[in-house]
């Protein structure tokens, strides 16, 4: 059975989990991990995660999970995007909602590990959070299908998207075949009124990619901010890569 959260639609069966790691089919039905919850929760400023002109210097409950559909070399966060067990305790989206009340939060924030990976969880945080008049949002490949995007769309106040590159070829290097269904989802996500902000890899020689990410946003709207982040080479990641 195909899993429709993101755009690999993996093959999913008793024998395999999808790419990301955390779904698995029972009967004519994709589930999520019924095991998998959120290994930490923490306030955080609005700037962290990162968005500059959302609500500045406000408060937000950041969380994050394990998981992710990309595979990128030298990804900050890679002992959580790998999808391997960390045997923490989890917590609950009840309980970050209450959490984020109880420390007067503006909303809530998934960020680190890619929301994809864990999106029934994270779609029933928004939910709950929306019901307390937080606010709720995420950092994300923005690698979903046109028909979660559409149900996503309709949840979130806000997003960070992380770019890759405008090419093909830099979402190659993260095991991806192409860039175009994020670029898609970023116009659809502005149309329907998702306060977006991006940011874009900077890696020593794709200068030019970073200008096309530019322009291509400036295309669906010169009013979506684009942040150029500086390429850090962790893990297994050349260090050639490494901007002078």
């Amino acid at each position: 059975m195909k899993c429709n959260v993101c755009e690999f639609r993996c093959d999913i069966d008793e024998w395999s989990r999808g790419r990301c790691g955390n779904y698995s089919c029972t009967g004519d039905t994709i589930i999520q991990d019924p095991d998998l919850g959120y290994l930490g929760a923490y306030p955080v400023s609005i700037e962290t995660i990162p968005l500059l002109h959302y609500y500045p210097s406000g408060k937000f409950l950041q969380v994050f999970s394990t998981g992710c559909n990309f595979q990128c070399s030298g990804c900050v966060a890679r002992l959580l995007a790998s999808g391997k067990s960390l045997d923490l305790p989890v917590v609950t989206p009840s309980q970050v909602v209450e959490k984020a009340v109880q420390q007067g939060c503006l909303g809530v924030v998934s960020t680190l590990n890619e929301p994809a990976a864990n999106y029934y969880l994270f779609k029933d945080l928004v939910v709950q959070a929306k019901e307390k008049g937080l606010l709720a949002g995420c950092s994300t490949n923005c690698y979903f299908t046109g028909e979660t995007l559409e149900e996503l769309g309709k949840l979130v106040d806000f997003m960070n998207i992380g770019i890759k590159g405008y090419s093909d070829k830099s979402y190659i290097n993260c095991g991806v075949p192409s860039s175009a269904p994020v670029f898609r989802n970023i116009s659809r996500l502005f149309d329907m009124g998702v306060h977006i902000e991006t940011s874009v890899v900077y890696l020593r020689g794709n200068e030019d990619d970073v200008i096309n990410v530019a322009k291509a946003l400036s295309n669906i709207s010169p009013t979506i901010p684009v942040q150029v982040m500086r390429f850090i080479p962790f893990g297994d990641a050349p260090i050639e890569l490494e901007p002078l």
